[in-house]
């Protein structure tokens, strides 16, 4: 029977403090008030000195892994005195990270892109991925890009993206000059992001065909059209039709033009050019921002998913004590 390694308390402490500190997550338990950095630190040395002395005696691996447990999950609780009782902190964090994959009750435009079919897709190739025992070849991938743990990450892009967000679902019929520039602004940002998250996807591509190891640095120096030509192929094309190279290109050059007498506007890349009406080049950019939306999701579902097989791991060889 296997042994639950440092590295995996390591985590599972991790996710404890996580949590607390992000208090603005769709964690529905209420959370102690006034806990200050120096605080949660103090209390972090607290507990792994505790796990330190459970180290020390004589107790069996399982015993002592079993103590280590219920150390996290007492210092879980003491933060969060009203959830229930007879969980465990990866519960929670399951809780959360499953909670962040829906999409925002606010944005209710997304119900009418193809955000549910963006995360399907991307969930059947990180099955694949898990499937075929390259969850290590992917977490080492991500790695290399952020350094940011999960739950810092989630709260990063949320202050940074939701306003454009909620920008685009305020949007409504009447389409102006003003509200157009808005929009191009926005697409601009999320074309931004999408760049970095093709990378992620080459990773990805690369890493699900076995034909090499995933170079960062590499794929980094690519252009964003030769990243695209990589993926754009079952079935990752999905994940590329949303994108127009002559939007992109013409508004990060500012060469596209307003025609307000037919409400259209009018994209200029080298020898191509795309007129379409506002009221389109607002549907596209919302299209466009559920794809980022789905994209950004895939170093959480890959967390979501690793956790779950922790999960399934611990309770099969502690089910019985974990009580």
């Amino acid at each position: 029977m296997s042994q639950i390694e440092g590295d995996d308390i390591n985590r599972i402490t991790g996710m404890v403090f996580g949590i607390v500190r992000e208090s603005g997550f769709p964690i529905k338990y209420k959370r102690k008030l006034s806990i200050s950095e120096l605080k949660l630190n103090q209390d972090l040395e607290k507990l792994m000195d505790q796990i330190e002395q459970v180290d020390k005696t004589n107790l069996a691996r399982k015993d002592k892994t079993l103590q280590k447990f219920r150390l996290i999950d007492s210092m879980f609780y003491s933060y969060f005195s009203d959830a229930p009782k007879g969980r465990h902190v990866w519960d929670f964090y399951i809780e959360i990270l499953t909670e962040f994959l829906k999409p925002p009750k606010e944005l209710y435009y997304l119900k009418e892109t193809q955000f549910s079919i963006y995360q399907h897709e991307l969930n059947l190739i990180l099955n694949k991925i898990f499937d075929n025992g390259k969850i290590d070849a992917m977490e080492e991938f991500i790695k290399r890009i952020s350094h940011e743990d999960i739950i810092s990450g989630l709260q990063a892009f949320y202050y940074r993206q939701l306003k454009q967000y909620r920008y685009l679902k305020k949007v409504n019929d009447t389409y102006s000059r003003k509200t157009i520039e808005k929009v191009i602004q926005i697409y601009q940002e999320f074309a931004g992001n999408y760049e970095k998250q093709v990378r992620m996807l080459v990773g990805l591509y690369e890493i699900l065909n076995g034909s090499k190891e995933p170079d960062y640095n590499t794929i980094r120096k690519n252009s964003l059209g030769m990243n695209l030509n990589l993926i754009n192929k079952s079935p990752f094309d999905v994940f590329v039709k949303p994108f127009n190279k002559v939007i992109r290109n013409s508004i990060a050059h500012r060469t596209y033009v307003y025609h307000n007498d037919r409400m259209t506007i009018e994209f200029n890349d080298l020898k191509e050019r795309l007129e379409i009406k506002y009221e389109e080049f607002i549907r596209r950019t919302k299209e466009f921002s559920s794809l980022v939306l789905v994209l950004w999701q895939i170093q959480l579902i890959t967390s979501l998913k690793d956790t779950l097989i922790m999960k399934e791991k611990f309770e099969k060889e502690y089910f019985n004590h974990l009580i």
